[in-house]
Parts: C-alpha cells; sequence; structure tokens
C-alpha cells in the first residue's frame, strides 16, 4: 500500500495540526517587503556554506549582508544549524582541495607525424608542443602552492573568517529541548507527515534536525513576538508547497504554528538569493547565488568514487568534464552523475556503463523510462553518456540508436547521447554524439 494513503496512527492529527480553527481564516501573513524592514532573519545550514562557491564579490555582499544584520540585531543563527555547518564546512574543503589536485593530472599527449613534415602549420605546432611542457609544469606548481593554502585552512578559511567576526552572543539561539519529549515529537510528527522534516525521516540521523531548527525558530517566535524570514536553500515538500517542480511558499502548517507560537505574527521562507536581493545586492552577485543554490540543491556533500567497473566508468566521465568544464562540474551522489553549472545554466550528466554494444539495445526501454520518471523531479537539460567497456560501437549501430530514441520519444529535457569507451588505463573516450533535437550524428 501505497504511504500516502495509509491510515494515520491518530486519526484526529488534523485537531492536533490546528487546534484554533478561527486562526485559519483569520490569518494573513504581511508581504516580504515588509517583514524585511525588522523581522528577525534565521539561516539555515546550507546558506552558511553557499559562500563556498561563489567568487570574492559575492562573499563580499555576503559579508556585508550579515553585518548588517548582526548591528541591527535581527539575525538568528539556531544551534542545530552551527552543528551542522561544522559537519559540512570540512567536506566543501575536501572537494575543493580535490579539485584543485586533478587539475595536476593536465598532460599532453606528444604524437610525431614524419609524413607532415616540410609544412609550415606542422613546424608551428611542433613548436608550440615544446613549449608546452614548461607552462604546464609552471601551471602544476602554482596548483601545489594553492593545495598548500588549503591544506593549512583549519577553522581560518575566508568564510570561517567572517563567521567568526560576526556570529556572536545572542545570534547563536540554543533553547534547551526535553530528549524523551523531543523524540516523541519526531516520532508522531513523521508518522503523520506533518512538516517539517519527514521527508527526512530515513537519513543517518532520523530527521531530527530539521526539527530541532523548526523549534528553535518557535522558540525565538514565541520570546521575541517578532515576524521572522527564514533562509533556506531547502525546496523539500515537508517545507514548502511545490508546483511544476518549484517551490512556492512555506506550507500552512508551517505559517500557522509560527503564529500560535509568536502571538500573531509572520513566518516567511526564502532563499539566499531573495535575500540578498532584498537587501540591495548588486544582481551579478545575486545571479551567483541563486545558481550555487540551485547545484547545491542538487549536490551531495562530497565526491568519493569506489572502484568497481561501473564507478570506473563514472570517474572516467568525471575526468573528462573536468578537462572541460575545470572547476564547474560536481557529482551529486544521486540523479544526475554530474551537474556542470556555468554563468549560463545547468546541464545535468547521467552516466550509464555497458559491457557490450548489445546491453545497450536491450535496455534501452527501461533506460528511457528511468530517465523520464527522475526528469519529473529534477527537470534541467540532461545529456546521457553511454560508456561501453572498449570501442565496440559503430556508426552503424548509434544511427540505429537514433532511430529508436525517435519511435519511443525520449524525455524532452534529454538533448543528447554521448557514446564512448573506457580505454585500458580507465580513460573515457568519446566516439559519437547523437544530438536528438536536431537528430545529428557526430564523431
Amino acid at each position: 500500500m501505497n504511504d500516502a494513503k495509509k491510515p494515520f496512527p491518530d486519526p484526529l492529527v488534523r485537531q492536533r495540526i490546528f487546534p484554533e480553527p478561527a486562526g485559519v481564516f483569520d490569518f494573513a501573513p504581511i508581504s516580504l517587503l515588509n517583514a524585511i524592514k525588522d523581522g528577525l532573519v534565521v539561516i539555515d545550514t546550507n546558506v552558511l556554506l553557499v559562500p563556498y562557491t561563489t567568487g570574492k564579490a559575492s562573499l563580499e555582499q555576503i559579508r556585508g549582508a550579515y553585518q548588517r544584520l548582526t548591528q541591527e540585531g535581527r539575525l538568528r543563527i539556531p544551534g542545530q544549524v552551527a552543528r551542522e555547518f561544522a559537519d559540512n564546512r570540512a567536506e566543501k574543503l575536501k572537494v575543493l582541495f580535490q579539485q584543485l589536485s586533478r587539475k595536476r593530472n593536465i598532460n599532453l599527449v606528444r604524437s610525431e607525424y614524419p609524413f607532415l613534415e616540410g609544412i609550415a602549420a606542422y613546424s608551428d605546432m611542433v613548436k608550440r608542443e615544446e613549449e608546452i611542457p614548461k607552462a604546464l609544469e609552471e601551471y602544476r606548481n602554482k596548483i601545489s602552492e594553492l593545495l598548500d593554502i588549503v591544506a593549512e585552512w583549519q577553522w581560518n578559511d575566508p568564510v570561517s573568517n567572517i563567521y567568526r567576526d560576526l556570529f556572536k552572543g545572542p545570534t547563536i539561539v540554543e533553547p534547551k529541548f526535553d530528549r524523551e519529549e523531543l523524540l516523541a515529537e519526531l516520532k508522531y510528527r513523521q508518522e503523520h507527515r506533518i512538516p517539517p522534516g519527514f521527508k527526512d525521516a530515513n537519513n543517518e540521523y532520523s530527521g531530527v534536525g530539521d526539527l530541532l531548527i523548526w523549534k528553535t525558530i518557535l522558540n525565538i517566535g514565541e520570546q521575541e513576538s517578532r515576524h521572522l524570514i527564514f533562509v533556506s536553500g531547502d525546496e523539500k515538500a515537508d517545507w514548502r508547497y511545490q508546483s511544476e517542480n518549484q517551490a512556492l511558499y512555506a506550507r500552512f502548517e508551517l505559517l500557522d504554528e509560527y503564529r500560535r507560537a509568536s502571538r500573531g505574527k509572520s513566518l516567511l521562507i526564502i532563499s539566499f538569493a531573495e535575500l540578498l536581493e532584498q537587501l540591495g545586492a548588486p544582481a551579478p552577485v545575486v545571479a551567483e547565488v541563486k545558481q550555487e543554490e540551485a547545484v547545491a540543491s542538487l549536490a551531495a556533500p562530497s565526491i568519493e568514487y569506489r572502484f568497481g567497473r561501473v564507478e570506473r566508468a563514472e570517474q572516467a566521465v568525471f575526468y573528462w568534464l573536468m578537462a572541460q568544464y575545470p572547476g564547474n562540474i560536481v557529482q551529486t551522489g544521486r540523479f544526475p552523475d554530474f551537474v556542470v553549472h556555468n554563468a549560463v545554466n545547468l546541464e545535468g550528466y547521467e552516466t550509464k556503463y555497458f559491457s557490450t554494444v548489445s546491453q545497450v539495445s536491450s535496455r534501452i526501454d527501461q533506460i528511457m523510462f528511468g530517465l523520464s520518471r527522475r526528469l519529473k523531479d529534477r527537470p534541467l537539460p540532461l545529456s546521457l553518456v553511454i560508456v561501453l567497456d572498449g570501442p565496440a560501437a559503430n556508426e552503424h549501430f548509434v544511427a540505429r540508436l537514433g532511430k529508436v530514441f525517435e519511435t519511443m520519444k525520449a524525455p524532452e529535457s534529454l538533448s543528447k547521447v554521448i557514446i564512448g569507451y573506457l580505454t585500458i588505463d580507465n580513460r573515457f573516450e568519446p566516439q559519437y554524439q547523437l544530438n536528438l533535437k536536431s537528430a545529428a550524428l557526430q564523431p
């Protein structure tokens, strides 16, 4: 039976969620424009991690925004957010170190073509090739210097320095909760799908993090009785309503619970980019933060690899993408395998490994069904990367594969299929690219 259709253990759960039915009709939350003037601002963990992937200009604007809010006495950081930041900050630096380290692996493969000797263009090419090793060595030396700097960071990286300077005293809010009562409430909320946190019931901490943050928000409302803006990149359905795969506004259960705790005040949930925009940050900074929040919503905390053949294929595709988009590729840990982000848009890459061409043919229906289902949850431009065990693909097979895609109508978001093979030294060598929008086949 579908979980959503199972009877709740407590059939009177609505009475507990909405104990004051008159408030359902009487209450109207204020607008963000009004709340931003003097409302409290509570920051979520994912927001504290955003600056690790932004540039210097954005970091300065972020510091300025936090400084203004602290000077006005309006910034609040729940204790649970501080703990989660402590857990995840190191992962951000590990990823940075890993990506820099792998950039040192760039090599020039030199080949001689005696047949071309005597041609001026060939002579110029050889001359330039002779200059590249020295430039590459200097490049690797600079990367090593950067790696030494990153390796020395402990709690003194640029982002942590900002937080150390600004997040003091009443900014950090740590209410005392009875352990047994908290865990009993967590169980009840998850059994009855009461927001927030029921979406995280199966994570390693049983979803208690969201509940602790929420209980802290309620405590702030109870103690200070002020309008509150919760800034979060979390767009899960247990925090905000969603439509057409887009987060809209806070769930009414949360609005009503905060109204009761704060004696009639409003709760709003916005993104970090929206907060910066409201505080007057320049448009390029808002755009960069908005993009990084979108990437972070897809990305897992780290990009570690296992050693099976399938995982080696994914790692080979990762290196191949890194060569094209250095520093702009993230492994998500879920669907899609990788997300490339640049100044224009986001693009996903999903990797499928097959030991033979026949495996691709026999499983193509299953692949398309899986992609269609997953793209409903995460609609973004997608490329499918088919990795074969050895150079077995040929133009006839790829053309036939294109016909299959035409007849079964591939998902609208799937724009191209890249077919290549895994070399003996675990490198991905693309052979063909099938552009589904134009039905063009390229070697």
